[in-house]
């Protein structure tokens, strides 16, 4: 097995990682912090939050941002690369075949 990295690590990234585009997202579409708060039902400051990464978001408002940017969201598991398909009792378009 590779290095596996700590929760605080792969929160860390994946906060980044939705901070980054969330950001870029709305820019490329135009909006305003404000036209998405609207869309969220919320404030313009916790939208700000959100994009300066102050903010520890629930799933729900991952959601909830993402219909504000006319988008959705994809979450996946990155298996390890010595994982063995035939052991998975589910199956992902990501992972390796059996």
């Amino acid at each position: 097995m590779g290095t596996l990295l700590s929760a605080e690590e792969v929160f860390r990234d994946l906060k980044s990682d939705v901070v980054a585009e969330a950001g870029e997202l709305r820019c490329y579409l135009g909006l305003t912090q404000a036209d998405v708060a609207r869309r969220m039902g919320t404030h313009q400051a916790k939208v700000a939050r959100i994009e300066h990464g102050l903010e520890n978001l629930r799933l729900e408002t991952l959601a909830r941002l993402a219909v504000a940017l006319e988008s959705t969201v994809f979450i996946a598991f990155d298996p390890p690369t010595d994982l063995n398909p035939k052991q998975l009792r589910i199956r992902h378009p990501l992972w390796p075949r059996a």
